[in-house]
């Protein structure tokens, strides 16, 4: 304006120009005010959908002011529900499951004994999945952080698999959910979902045979609070058998269960002294002659397909005489489990009014000795030819000496 003043001769272009930087003046401002004004509503809608997403997380779980571990605690709940309820955020490890981690939060605990956050989340199809993350570490310091993991899975805690087979006193119970009654527990520092058992007992019993119940009442110092009448529970239950029809004893650690046609072995003191997996009620292959499948005369091949095929390193086993045995053949044999490297020390044998059945060590010598116990189902006509091959006794008595 002072330029226009003092400017002898006025054009109307120095007029336009004027007009121009007076209008870019008084727009930078304005424009302030307006970017100021969206940012304010960005970050306003921000944090009403972070309170949304987040909802009672943000309500601490203590009362008060709360002590330095709580206040810890519940920074730990508050940073592992964001990650967990991050929109967008997928499984990455697992194709068959790709979807949103937790596309609908219902809520978030501290367990009773602040060793855990447990987060619930609900999905389109009414499906539920429980995530927990610990605010201790296992030398007992506390987590101050939550730490980066590749696989959110890693946490995800699953229901117990064998639901039947244990009772209240079988396991610490750590937390129910006071909203949908969900009980978390621990199973020799596990922690599990405890799912509510939906078949009734009197209802899964009519299906157990009388020969099953007896056997109950005679073991019942090995098998004590009925854990065989359990596992026909679990074995019902879970749909892998209409009928639990004999049991029987093979050794002193392994017991054998007769459903309709089907056998399952598990050995039972493992089932008690460790964490279970699914995998330890284990449904037998039949192993014999049988032209119209060749696999039927694998023992390998049955030992594989009912995951009994692993095998560990036993450097007490004996295996000098296998040695012996395959060494010529085993000199360019460099891959387990199918090559020359193999052989089997029959352990022992049991033949029951129900079924026949055979333990076998498959041996694997090329460097170490690694060894993998199996036990099969037998046919008849295999069970005799072992028999007279092996001359084992037929009560499952292990044999004293290894011997091929």
């Amino acid at each position: 304006m002072i330029y226009w003043a003092i400017k002898s001769k006025k054009t109307n272009a120095d007029g336009i120009i004027i007009c121009l930087l007076l209008s870019i003046i008084l727009a930078i401002p304005l424009n302030r005010n307006i970017i100021e004004s969206n940012r304010a509503r960005y970050l306003e809608q921000k944090h009403k959908l972070y309170d949304q997403r987040m909802s009672e997380t943000l309500t601490p779980f203590y009362k008060g002011s709360g002590t330095e571990d709580e206040k810890r605690i519940q920074r730990l709940r508050e940073e592992f529900v964001d990650k967990y309820t991050e929109p967008g955020l997928k499984f990455s490890n697992d194709k068959d499951r790709e979807r949103l981690l937790c596309p609908q939060k219902t809520h978030s605990w501290v367990t009773n004994d602040q060793q855990y956050i447990i987060l619930t989340c609900q999905y389109p199809d009414n499906s539920l999945a429980h995530y927990a993350y610990a605010t201790y570490k296992e030398n007992g310091s506390p987590v101050t952080y939550l730490s980066e993991q590749n696989y959110f899975e890693e946490k995800e805690v699953l229901p117990f698999p064998y639901l039947h087979l244990i009772t209240e006193d079988d396991y610490s119970k750590i937390y129910t959910d006071p909203i949908d009654g969900t009980r978390y527990g621990k199973y020799y520092d596990k922690l599990y979902v405890i799912p509510t058992v939906d078949k009734n007992e009197n209802d899964l019993k009519s299906h157990i045979n009388d020969s099953v119940i007896e056997f109950q009442k005679q073991h019942i110092t090995q098998f004590p609070n009925d854990k065989v009448i359990k596992l026909a529970y679990y074995l019902l239950a879970s749909n892998q058998c209409q009928t639990v029809d004999n049991v029987g004893l093979f050794g002193d650690d392994r017991l054998i269960i007769k459903c309709n046609q089907k056998s399952f072995a598990v050995n039972y003191q493992k089932l008690y002294q460790s964490v279970p997996e699914p995998s330890s009620v284990i449904p037998l292959e039949v192993f014999g002659n049988n032209q119209e499948n060749e696999q039927q005369d694998c023992l390998t091949c049955a030992c594989s397909k009912t995951g009994q095929a692993k095998v560990e390193y036993a450097p007490d086993f004996d295996s000098s005489r296998l040695r012996k045995m395959i060494a010529k053949q085993c000199e360019n044999d460099n891959q387990w489990p199918y090559n020359k490297c193999v052989g089997f020390y029959y352990e022992s044998l049991l033949k029951t009014n129900f079924g026949n059945y055979l333990r076998v060590s498959i041996v694997h010598v090329k460097n170490d000795t690694l060894v993998a116990q199996c036990v099969v189902e037998v046919t008849d006509q295999k069970f005799t030819a072992l028999q007279k091959q092996t001359k084992l006794k037929t009560d499952g008595t292990p044999r004293n000496t290894l011997k091929n």
